[in-house]
């Protein structure tokens, strides 16, 4: 019912639903990438420094792709 998916949907993370809900639209073109809270063993510069780079890598490979066809 409704409710029941309603109550499903609350209960998990927002993370989670985003990305499920990205791969339902479209599967083929979704990329999610988590960014935890800064913290004294997660500095804010680690956490943009790999920001950057997943970013980039994502980038490359679209290009690439791009490329092969």
């Amino acid at each position: 019912s409704n409710a029941s998916r309603s109550l499903v949907k609350r209960r998990k993370y927002l993370c989670e639903y985003i990305f499920s809900s990205s791969l339902k639209e479209n599967n083929e073109r979704t990329a999610f990438i988590h960014v935890p809270e800064v913290r004294d063993d997660c500095p804010l510069e680690d956490i943009a420094t790999s920001l950057q780079y997943t970013i980039q890598t994502i980038i490359n490979e679209v290009l690439e792709t791009k490329q092969m066809l």
